[in-house]
């Protein structure tokens, strides 16, 4: 507990979560990467409790507590020993997180609702990205695209909480892997929101023409969403 709550960067945005590797390099120089170096004191005291064996140290203020254990929002940082992320197929222990996360991700807006059919093949073709081993922080899916060499990255997914660490972009890397395994020269990606639409181009996607999208795709799918969603494009070299 520090009533200053978790670790800040220098531009004043906090960490959520950082590994020792990511904490060693902005204590580098004498912790110019922070955004108080008055603190560095606190933060190398951290680091030698990770490399005395903790596995984890949590950094909050006394009034964030609550808020940092008990919701996805979060008040300060976790800060681990070992990378905090791993990005994996989802297996059937991973269902029941997952499919709750599909639900907040419908009620937010960001995806589309699905029958239960489309949700078990969500889940049957979904990875994740997980926390500690454990944490379901975002998930993914990679579906048939609707014509031999095509897929759709759908049902992407991050928790509040994980914006800005990089786990959007992990799983958009592991569907582009998983597909370039199976053959695929191309995968595409619809969605409604400008904000992941800017970050499907950030990770090397572009509008499409409109024939590089299969038909398959708009079968039964909602006429009025249709008219307000965005496609995006990524080629992969096989």
């Amino acid at each position: 507990i520090d009533r200053r709550g978790g670790l800040r960067a220098a531009t004043g945005s906090r960490h959520s979560f950082l590994h020792l590797a990511e904490l060693h390099s902005l204590l580098e120089g004498g912790g110019g990467g922070l955004a108080n170096t008055d603190r560095v004191g606190l933060w190398r005291e951290v680091s030698a409790m990770l490399e005395a064996g903790l596995p984890a140290v949590n950094i909050c203020s006394a009034e964030g507590l609550a808020e940092e254990l008990f919701t996805y929002a979060g008040s300060g940082t976790l800060i681990t020993r070992d990378r905090y992320m791993s990005v994996r197929r989802l297996g059937i222990d991973d269902f029941d997180a997952a499919h709750d996360l599909i639900h907040r991700g419908v009620e937010e807006g960001y995806l589309v609702k699905r029958s239960g059919e489309g949700v078990d093949a969500v889940l049957a073709s979904g990875f994740g990205a997980f926390v500690e081993g454990r944490h379901l922080a975002g998930i993914g899916a990679l579906l048939p695209g609707g014509e031999e060499g095509s897929g759709e990255i759908a049902c992407l997914y991050t928790l509040t909480r994980f914006l800005g660490e990089g786990v959007g972009g992990s799983l958009v890397g592991c569907g582009c892997s998983w597909a370039r395994e199976l053959g695929l020269y191309q995968v595409y990606a619809c969605n409604t929101s400008e904000r992941v639409g800017a970050f499907f181009e950030l990770n090397v996607f572009r509008p499409p023409h409109p024939e590089e999208i299969p038909e398959e795709k708009w079968r039964s799918y909602d006429a009025e969403r249709r008219s307000r969603v965005r496609c995006y494009r990524r080629a992969l070299a096989t």
